[in-house]
């Protein structure tokens, strides 16, 4: 019977750490892409019909598409990371539960 109430207690343990480093994880998010920023146009080391402003809206265009991508993927990830981290937590107050009822009859109780 102890042998059984150390593993729960390592269930438990384990259960209370990955539902803590979840909680944690649900606060870390994917950085937005930044612009980068060009010289003066003309000042490149070749000659093209496609103007510096028509690559400049290109960019922009993508660094808003690609960062409402990173922001669904954030979100995602919270919602994600905060029901595991419930679930762990439920696994691990079961295991508490289960170790109870394990040790209950040394202990006189009755399940």
């Amino acid at each position: 019977m102890i042998v059984l109430f150390v593993v729960w207690l390592v269930f438990v343990a384990l259960f209370g750490y990955l539902g803590f480093r979840h909680w944690g994880l649900r606060h870390k998010d994917i950085p937005y892409v930044q612009m980068p920023e060009y010289g003066e146009p003309g000042t490149g080391g070749f000659q093209t019909d496609i103007t510096a402003g028509d690559v400049n809206q290109l960019v922009k265009d993508w660094v808003g598409r690609f960062n409402e991508y990173v922001d669904g993927y954030n979100r995602a990830s919270k919602q994600s990371n905060t029901i595991q981290a419930i679930g762990y937590w439920a696994a691990s107050f079961t295991a508490v539960i289960s170790a109870v009822v394990t040790l209950s009859p040394l202990w006189g109780w009755r399940a």
